[in-house]
């Protein structure tokens, strides 16, 4: 009995002790800096990057280097435990974008090539941002644990349970996936719904729903955004004003095609025996809510956070290869051809229309988001817009959600049912849905 007795006191104060400090880190916005408040998180990150200074990019470009060499190794080496794991999730294209990265970050660090591509709005500026994505998503990743491990994630995905049905046609586990993809990464979001599809806890429809309407971008990736835009005190309307229009935008992309066409079976092809109509009763949700927080966090322990943060390095390096191999490509392009200004001609109107300052030059942001979040705030950061238009296009970039960086390329190497093409109409679904939304959001804020 005693023993039964210590064991819920430990749940209870890993759930509260840790759920609470998580909120605090991630979403409380009271460190005071100059004339505006940013969250512990971003003073973190930012003292981090002042105290390692210029050995942040020697650091970088480090670990670069060895995740090029094992990616070359992993090619030929099909045996090796360190390498299946490191690698072992990663695609053959996803592995050659790690080594079209590493070369890359060899001509940044040496300063190599001609002077378009070390130009300081080309190479100079990716290699900026590398060093700023390694350190953002590494301290980030590692404290989202706070979040994830220690009840926080089951209390408000039980709470959330009586009304994922009704709203979005999904059973009620769909909330635990929503909130993790939003607290920790696209990617491991795409994860734990195909494994819960596998174990046909989800049909076709409500796995490919969930993937594509609830694999956000993480809390670090907001981070990156407002860092790069250098205006930190966005960084709490931006992840509200996300969280929001993700939850709208999901009500509507999971009932429409393609996704309504896709059949509402199981991964073998029988049918739910309930026919997803079951209810969950509001009475006791509380109660309920916090016993599963208690239960997770009494399973978790302290080292967890050390491991996340190792785990969160890993990611972080392939996140920076990602940055280093497409995001001076495409400020090049950007910068000297016109073929993203072609692009964004038919949402000039559009923006226009839903009254978005500086139209004209936002629009050709609305389309880059599909390979990189990032690249649509990298094409608008030098064309003088109204800081208005700076947080739309952020905020667009969030809630597009398919991005071949990362979660889209995810979806392709799991068993749910969309192929490329239909992520591609699915990411312009999306935006057409978001601009209005996110325009309103604008609008209200600014």
């Amino acid at each position: 009995m005693e023993s039964d007795i210590s064991r819920k006191n430990k749940g209870v104060a890993y759930f509260l002790i840790f759920s609470i400090t998580g909120i605090i880190v991630f979403f409380a916005s009271f460190i005071p800096r100059e004339d505006f408040t940013v969250t512990p998180l971003v003073y973190l990150i930012d003292w981090v990057k002042g105290t390692l200074g210029e050995g942040l990019y020697v650091i970088t470009f480090i670990l670069m280097m060895f995740l090029t060499l094992t990616s070359i190794l992993s090619f030929f080496i099909k045996d090796n435990k360190f390498l299946n794991y490191f690698h072992g999730g990663d695609s053959k294209v996803a592995r050659g974008l790690y080594i079209l990265g590493g070369m890359f970050t060899i001509t940044f660090f040496f300063k190599l090539g001609p002077n378009w591509w070390q130009d300081p709005d080309v190479g100079q500026s990716a290699w900026r941002i590398c060093g700023s994505v390694l350190v953002t998503v590494g301290v980030a990743g590692g404290l989202v644990s706070l979040v994830t491990e220690f009840g926080l994630l089951e209390f408000i995905g039980t709470l959330m349970e009586p009304f994922m049905r009704p709203l979005y046609n999904l059973p009620g586990t769909a909330a635990v996936d929503a909130v993790t993809s939003f607290v920790s990464s696209s990617s491991v979001a795409v994860y734990i719904t195909n494994k819960l599809y596998l174990d046909k806890h989800y049909t076709k429809r409500e796995a490919s729903n969930i993937s594509v309407n609830f694999s956000v971008a993480s809390l670090g990736l907001f981070v990156v955004l407002v860092q790069m835009a250098n205006e930190q005190h966005l960084y709490t309307k931006l992840v509200v004003s996300s969280f929001i229009i993700t939850f709208i935008m999901a009500a509507i992309v999971g009932r429409i095609p393609p996704i309504s066409k896709i059949p509402d079976e199981f991964i073998d092809g029988t049918k739910r025996k309930d026919s997803g109509a079951e209810k969950v009763k509001s009475k006791g949700t509380f109660k309920r809510a916090w016993k599963a927080g208690v239960e997770k966090a009494d399973g978790s322990h302290i080292n967890l956070i050390w491991k996340e943060g190792i785990r969160s390095i890993a990611f972080s390096v392939k996140i920076v290869a990602y940055v280093a191999a497409i995001a001076p490509i495409a400020m090049a392009l950007s910068k000297y051809t016109p073929i993203f200004q072609w692009l964004g001609i038919p949402f000039t109107p559009y923006l226009k229309l839903v009254g978005i300052s500086d139209a004209a030059k936002v629009a050709p942001s609305m389309v880059v988001g599909i390979t990189q979040i990032a690249l649509p705030l990298l094409i608008v950061l030098d064309k003088n817009v109204a800081l208005s238009s700076i947080f739309f296009v952020m905020l667009v970039s969030t809630v597009q959600i398919i991005f071949f960086n990362e979660s889209a390329n995810a979806i392709m190497e799991s068993e749910i049912p969309l192929g490329f093409w239909n992520l591609v109409l699915l990411f312009f679904i999306r935006t057409i849905i978001a601009i209005p939304l996110c325009a309103i959001a604008t609008h209200l804020l600014f």
